[in-house]
This record gives C-alpha cells, sequence and structure tokens, in this order.
C-alpha cells in the first residue's frame, strides 16, 4: 500500500498507509512491540510529500523511539520539526512540548522556550487545547524539578485533565496521572496521591508504574507492609521487561524503603 494508489479515493497508497499506522499507533504506543510500529512509519513517511499527513507520521516516529529509548533520535526528529519553517501548527505544538518535556532536566532554559513557542504557535492559530497538552506537561515537570511544588500539581492536574479528554487511557494519560501523583506526594498529600492512583487501571500501559507510586504514598503513610508486597511485585516484574525505564522505576521502591 505504500507504492501502490488508491484509485477510488484519490489517494496515493502512503496517504491511505498513513491513515491506518495513525489508527494504528495507540496499538503500537501500548500493547503490540513499538519496532513493529516504527518501521512502518518510516517506510510511510518516507514515500510521502512535505504536509501534514507526512508531520503526522514523523511525530508518531518520535513518540515510538520514546518507547525503545532512542532519545538522540528522538530529539533529532522533534528538533527538526520545531526548526523547520512549514511543519502543520498542530504538530508543530506537540512536537514543541514534548521536546520542552525531554530538556527539562538537563536544559531548563531550552525547555522554557520550547513551551513558550509551543504556546506562541497554539495562539496564533487558535489551537484548542489538546495540541497545547505537551506543553502544560513539560512547564509542571519544570516546576517539579525546580521544586515549585504547589505549581507541578496544577499544571500535572491540568495535563491530566487535558489528556484524558481527548485519549481514554493511553500513554500520555498514565504519564501524567502518575505524576500529579508523584507532586502530591511531595507536598505532603500522599492520601490523594492513593485516590488518584487507586482510581483507574493504569496497567492498561506499558509506561505503568503506578505500584512503585503507590508505595511510596503507603510508606509516607506508615503501611510498609503493603508497601512492601507492590514493590517486590513490582522489581519481578521489572526483570521480565524490555524497557530500561520500567528497571529504573523499580530501584525507586526498595530506596524508599530504606
Amino acid at each position: 500500500m505504500v507504492r501502490g494508489d488508491d484509485p477510488g479515493g484519490g489517494e496515493s497508497g502512503a496517504e491511505v498507509a498513513a491513515h491506518m499506522a495513525f489508527g494504528c499507533h495507540g496499538l503500537w504506543d501500548t500493547r503490540i512491540p513499538a519496532i513493529e510500529g516504527s518501521r512502518w512509519v518510516e517506510q510511510i513517511a518516507a514515500e510521502l510529500p512535505l504536509g501534514e499527513c507526512r508531520d503526522w507520521m514523523q511525530y508518531i516516529r518520535a513518540v515510538l523511539a520514546m518507547q525503545l529509548d532512542e532519545f538522540p533520535e528522538v530529539h533529532r526528529i522533534l528538533d527538526e520539526m520545531v526548526r523547520e519553517h512549514g511543519t502543520a501548527p498542530m504538530v508543530e505544538a506537540q512536537a514543541a512540548g514534548l521536546l520542552a518535556f525531554l530538556s527539562c532536566r538537563q536544559h531548563p532554559a531550552r525547555a522554557m522556550e520550547l513551551a513558550a513557542h509551543a504556546r506562541e504557535v497554539c495562539a496564533e492559530h487558535r489551537l484548542s487545547g489538546e495540541y497545547l497538552t505537551p506543553a502544560v506537561w513539560a512547564e509542571a515537570c519544570l516546576a517539579l524539578y525546580e521544586s515549585r511544588l504547589e505549581e507541578a500539581v496544577e499544571g500535572f492536574s491540568l495535563a491530566y485533565e487535558l489528556f484524558g479528554s481527548i485519549d481514554g487511557v493511553t500513554n500520555q494519560v498514565v504519564m501524567a496521572g502518575l505524576s500529579l501523583a508523584s507532586a502530591q506526594i511531595l507536598t505532603g498529600d500522599p492520601i490523594a496521591a492513593l485516590d488518584m492512583v487507586d482510581g483507574r487501571d493504569w496497567s492498561l500501559s506499558i509506561w505503568d508504574s503506578s505500584p512503585i507510586v503507590k508505595a511510596v504514598a503507603l510508606i509516607d503513610l506508615g503501611r510498609t507492609t503493603e508497601a512492601a508486597d507492590l514493590v517486590v511485585g513490582f522489581g519481578y516484574g521489572a526483570l521480565r521487561g524490555r524497557l530500561n525505564r520500567t528497571a529504573n522505576d523499580a530501584l525507586v521502591g526498595p530506596a524508599a524503603l530504606a
């Protein structure tokens, strides 16, 4: 389908394939191995002319590369999309926001510039709030790193609300929701964090680290036995995982118990 044409619909084979890939993105992002989706999207993008359809394929490439821990490639793709003239505004805003998030820890000034750029693009083109959501999330992360904890809680709350209104339960919802719960713990409100974690099924996403977040909240409440069970269970699961971040998250539990 990438090489052929769709004579009935007037679209090229690559454009038809891009629509299919966009529909499959959620599966690649959560359940089916991302390497498969990454290969598909890369081949499709190479066949597409410049334009919004190609821009979305490039953005999906970056998101799938995150799943595969290929962060130099993620930065390259997103930076190119933000710097290039002619990127579709909806995609540019999302790309700038995601790149802002990835820059928060090591390059906070750059993160602020990118988040501001996403806001400018949304304002200039009157885009709806969903396209600003990655930037809101990035600003909240930056506030967290800079110990502006109340601002972080407010930002994560807004990002969680925006993500949830458009995505249902996806990786973005999981990351925003668990970030909110983590910030609530840091502001001394483990009960609110427990309510957040217990409020939905986070296991639908491969980015789920809710057992560790819940364990830390339980430790703050003096319920260490319950916390230890969660830590051990998540640790065994991490040994079978294929993502570096799963093993990293698993180390937080023993550290908190100690």
